[in-house]
């Protein structure tokens, strides 16, 4: 197969190794399977895997990536949001349960026990299905662009995000593995106690790697505002934790009871805060994605009759 990996030449060409007749007249490698894509018209298609050969000659934006690893990404983002959205559900149930039957016994109207294991092994399930779905969508998302382009700017945080979701899936399988063995082996108490710290870390470097790897990403759309929120996010993030170790600090000084409301209503705010604003940043890059896929498929000629009407423009845009 004849691949080309640089592009390079000595013809006269404009800025995108295309000569006066539309021909392509450098090397230069489709983005699908790397043949070397010289000598074909800029409106034509690769002959080995049938992509553009117009996409293949644009800039490292998403428009002009594979249509199939964008709609990917975009399907990812999607999964997070209505994974996220199903465990906030989840616990306004768990709460209004509370709120409605009395579990510790003192007078108020309790739960049935038959009602009340049905009730917990359908949360608990449903759950579980729900961090599956999250972490699935997570897996998607940082799936690495097929080319290798955008991974000099984001292949770190990309990275350690996988890695923390990897350890995160793997942490309670082992601490479970110690638990057993804890009463005969006493050093597996102190792996206990090493993996629980290292899954409050892990929860704590995956959110902000993911966070930095979307902003970074944002900036192939090029969407500059949802990059600058994701900066912005992870700053909030950062001043979240600090409040976190402080208010019970705080909260000390307060005598009686008065403490334990404050710090539960300003723990409850806060959480609070950063899930909304989180959520609300998943949306708007699911949407950014989908609408990236779309454009990709335009420009890959997924669909010939808009691909024809773009004209000689190589910026990915529709001009009808």
């Amino acid at each position: 197969m004849n691949t080309a990996d640089n592009a390079g030449g000595a013809v006269a060409a404009d800025e995108r190794g295309v000569d006066a007749g539309g021909v392509v007249a450098v090397d230069v490698p489709c983005r699908s399977c790397r043949y070397n894509l010289r000598g074909l018209r800029v409106d034509g298609y690769c002959p080995e895997c049938g992509g553009s050969v117009r996409a293949s000659l644009g800039s490292g934006l998403l428009r002009y990536a594979d249509p199939q690893w964008v709609d990917r990404l975009a399907r990812g983002s999607r999964a997070v949001v209505r994974a996220v959205a199903t465990l906030c559900v989840l616990i306004l149930i768990a709460m209004l349960k509370d709120l409605l039957f009395d579990a510790s016994g003192s007078g108020g109207t309790a739960m049935p026990p038959t009602l009340e294991t049905v009730f917990h092994t359908v949360m608990t399930a449903v759950m579980v299905s729900a961090l599956v779905v999250m972490g699935a969508g997570i897996w998607l998302i940082t799936t690495p662009d097929p080319t290798g382009l955008g991974e000099k700017n984001y292949s770190f945080p990309r990275r350690t995000t996988r890695v923390a979701l990897a350890a995160l899936a793997a942490v309670p399988v082992l601490m479970a593995l110690a638990a057993r063995l804890a009463a005969a082996y006493p050093i597996a108490g102190v792996v206990l106690a090493a993996l629980d710290w290292g899954r409050s870390l892990l929860m704590i470097v995956g959110p902000f790697a993911y966070v930095s790897y979307l902003s970074k990403l944002m900036l192939r759309v090029p969407n500059a505002a949802l990059a600058g929120f994701g900066d912005k996010l992870k700053r909030w993030m950062a001043a979240g934790l600090l409040l976190i170790f402080l208010i019970p600090v705080v909260a000390l000084r307060i005598p009686g009871v008065y403490a334990t409301v404050v710090v539960a209503l300003l723990m409850l705010g806060l959480w609070l805060a950063l899930l909304l604003a989180w959520i609300h940043y998943q949306v708007r890059i699911g949407r950014a994605l989908a609408e990236q896929a779309d454009l990709a498929r335009e420009t890959w000629g997924l669909n010939p009759d808009a691909l024809r009407g773009a004209a000689t423009g190589t910026d990915g845009s529709r001009t009808g």
